[in-house]
């Protein structure tokens, strides 16, 4: 066999190898690759579903004990709803004079909004995500009278934020309360309580906490003073008087306060972080505890205790987990 046969063998055995991976190719390697990468989607697009199904029981059992907590009904139902629900608390902790309102609706938009990219966060943005309705109640009690009543708009459920309250003497042992509230309406979910006026009655802790406020009566008279031909021999007090304020509540939203009041003075004070009352000042709290600092040391308060009564403490309160704004408080 000739050098050249053997040359001219060797390229027509190439060329049919090429010719025979081509046709391959075609017929069979690429449609396998396109299957293969379709598998490969299909299989992600399942996991995705999987892992959404997964959490569709949690997210379900979420939403309903969201819309538990909601009084339900059209817009001005709601409301309706919402001041016949105030007035029974009022009226059921035998509170007379008793009246209750509410203003506009406040559309609120979804607070995942603010983390949401910019496709996604327009559209959370474009269309409210449920409504605060700003409302109050009013009426006039004796002090266990209107310290109940406190207590009753706090237990209800659909008392979803306590934003302030005030108790002024009425007359010998008469006080007119007023608080204000919010109430949130979720249309997105079922909202179950049809009845509001149907109320939840406070906890023991609850109850225990107003009937400790009522026993310290803060607006009791201070004790009269000596005759005029009585000699009294008093040690001067020693150091700012702590004993003096009690504190009395503490408001939790954007930031923490404090409400203190002076049994003797009659004064009130709202303590933001970093403010002082004598020379002690406000750093914090959660739940029912205080936190203030005086001559460097921490100190915890509980709601109910005068400054008097503080104790050392080597930790700070932490904030709730829910950014869920509560109000928990003890007295006027």
């Amino acid at each position: 066999m000739t050098r050249g046969r053997v040359i001219m063998m060797t390229v027509v055995g190439l060329a049919l190898g090429v010719g025979a991976w081509y046709i391959a190719e075609l017929a069979w390697l690429a449609p396998a690759r396109e299957i293969r990468t379709k598998i490969a989607g299909y299989e992600r697009v399942i996991a995705s579903a999987d892992s959404v199904l997964a959490g569709r029981a949690t997210l379900r059992d979420r939403t309903e004990r969201l819309g538990a907590t909601m009084i339900a009904g059209k817009p001005d139902e709601f409301e309706h709803r919402l001041r016949a629900g105030l007035a029974s608390v009022a009226q059921g902790s035998g509170l007379t004079q008793v009246a209750s309102g509410n203003g506009r609706p406040s559309p609120t938009t979804s607070p995942a909004a603010r983390r949401a990219g910019r496709t996604l966060g327009s559209r959370l943005r474009a269309e409210p995500d449920f409504a605060v309705v700003h409302a109050w109640v009013a009426g006039t009690g004796t002090l266990e009278q209107v310290i109940g009543a406190l207590a009753s708009v706090q237990s209800q459920p659909w008392v979803h934020r306590v934003e302030g309250y005030s108790i002024r003497p009425e007359g010998e042992n008469r006080f007119k309360l007023r608080v204000d509230l919010a109430s949130v309406r979720m249309d997105s979910v079922r909202r179950t309580i049809e009845d509001p006026t149907a109320l939840v009655a406070p906890s023991d802790e609850t109850r225990a906490l107003a009937a400790s406020v009522v026993a310290a009566h803060p607006f009791g008279a201070p004790p009269p003073a000596p005759d005029a031909g009585e000699t009294r021999v008093t040690e001067a007090p020693r150091g700012p008087r702590y004993d003096r304020w009690r504190v009395t509540g503490l408001i939790e939203g954007e930031r923490v306060e404090a409400l203190l009041f002076n049994a003797a003075s009659g004064e009130r004070r709202v303590l933001a972080p970093g403010e002082r009352v004598l020379d002690a000042t406000f750093a914090g709290g959660a739940g029912e505890q205080a936190l203030f600092t005086i001559n460097g040391q921490d100190h915890e308060v509980t709601v109910g205790q005068t400054l008097g009564e503080r104790r050392p403490t080597p930790t700070d309160p932490t904030s709730d987990e829910t950014a869920r704004v509560s109000v928990r408080e003890a007295g006027p």
